[in-house]
């Protein structure tokens, strides 16, 4: 089976490297734009593409039988402003255009698109598939939300057309693990906090200011897990054209509660979490239903949560993120 990783050099791609060199039987290639995949492997086959060429997509997707399209940028609340002012926020959209309809064009058998749990409204209940567009995205994931949204009509419209590529979407909840941004500019919640404790500790400090409601409750799925659960619904006998899955853990927390599972580390020892006054905001649940996948494919071998956080910190910790002398 050849199988190609579109974005070797990102988060989930490099998990999903990190799987699939394990796998028996399986040619893998992978692309990368900027940065060299970080996973390496004579198993691998790395190939430099820009994928805003759709000659380079048909060229890349022959002969390929899954398509994992996990190359574009990964917005976080962080970086939105960077990627707005560079005027990158259409790469993403002409990319994923590029690359399924390559894919459809070389009889790709299976194309993955990952999509975003930015995409659902606010709503006072665990959220099922069906109703990813009831009502707009909240504001801070307005313009991400809305990508999404209009990415998985585009590919939908393309599995109304006479053709045999499956396309299967993923919406991941929240996804932590190795190979994360560890950026603060850039990086997401839960690594940002990895890094204040750490920076604290560093310079000796005993505390950390909160940001925001740390009160606010997610679903969040450790990336490991995700790439599994991913690879696993490529091996379902093909039913229709199109679908979508919500992939999450099944448990819920809010960021204090992952501070005080960090803080049970002993290199935390000590340190405190100072919740400084704010807005009487409403507490926030964004939470989404991983009963169709566990149904579909009777599987969701997650890890347990605690574990999932210490192996994040852990390859934090060796990682250049935390060598990195703060500017």
């Amino acid at each position: 089976m050849n199988i190609l990783v579109a974005g070797g050099s990102g988060f989930v791609g490099s998990n999903m490297l990190e799987f699939l060199v394990n796998k028996e039987n399986i040619n893998i290639t992978t692309t990368f734009f900027n940065t060299l995949p970080k996973v390496k492997n004579k198993k691998i086959k790395v190939v430099k593409a820009n994928l805003e060429s759709f000659k380079t997509c048909n060229h890349i997707t022959k002969n390929i039988d899954i398509v994992f399209m996990f190359a574009g940028h990964v917005f976080s609340h962080a970086s939105l402003k960077k990627v707005l002012d560079n005027n990158k926020e259409n790469q993403n959209l002409n990319i994923s255009i590029n690359m399924i309809k390559s894919s459809i064009n070389n009889k790709v058998k299976k194309f993955v698109w990952l999509s975003s749990f930015t995409g659902y409204p606010n709503l006072e209940r665990i959220m099922s598939e069906n109703q990813f567009f009831d009502g707009d995205p909240p504001l801070n994931y307005f313009i991400p939300g809305q990508q999404a949204r209009f990415i998985e009509k585009i590919l939908f419209f393309f599995s109304k057309l006479k053709h045999s590529t499956e396309i299967l979407v993923v919406r991941p909840s929240e996804i932590f693990g190795k190979y994360d941004n560890f950026e603060l500019n850039t990086c997401h919640a839960f690594p940002a906090y990895i890094v204040r404790l750490n920076e604290a500790l560093k310079n000796g400090k005993n505390f950390v200011n909160s940001v925001g409601n740390i009160s606010n409750i997610k679903n969040y799925i450790f990336c490991s897990d995700l790439v599994k659960i991913i690879f696993r619904l490529t091996k379902k006998n093909k039913k229709k054209n199109f679908n979508a899955y919500n992939i999450s853990s099944s448990h819920n927390y809010s960021l204090k509660q992952i501070f005080n599972i960090l803080l049970k580390f002993k290199r935390f020892e000590g340190i405190q979490i100072l919740i400084g006054k704010t807005k009487k905001n409403k507490k926030i649940k964004r939470l989404i239903s991983n009963s169709k996948v566990k149904k579909e494919i009777k599987f969701l071998n997650e890890t347990k949560f605690e574990t999932c956080v210490k192996k994040t910190l852990d390859w934090y910790l060796n990682s250049k993120y935390a060598s990195k002398k703060k500017r």
